[in-house]
């Protein structure tokens, strides 16, 4: 059975959705937003809240960091990083 009609027939008699891209297969991950706290401090204590686009909260806090010292001094030391997803 050629491809098109192979998909409509599985999706038809087993499965609607058979085929379809889905969040919880490796390599499958559909973007979220998470807002990630950085705490940091220099001669004075503060923090940024960034949103960040990604696939997990550990990739959400990993390009936080780089984005934070992409723009700060290297003389500001992070202290702590909070990440949450961010409400639709």
């Amino acid at each position: 059975m050629p491809f098109p009609a192979s998909r409509n027939a599985m999706r038809k008699h087993y499965n609607p959705h058979w085929g379809e891209l889905t969040p919880d297969r490796p390599g499958d991950a559909v973007d979220k937003q998470f807002v990630v706290t950085i705490e940091y401090s220099t001669m004075r204590y503060d923090e940024e809240y960034l949103t960040i686009t990604a696939a997990t909260a550990e990739e959400a806090e990993h390009r936080a960091r780089q984005e934070f010292r992409d723009e700060h001094s290297s003389d500001d030391e992070i202290d702590s990083v909070s990440v949450r997803e961010q409400d639709a």
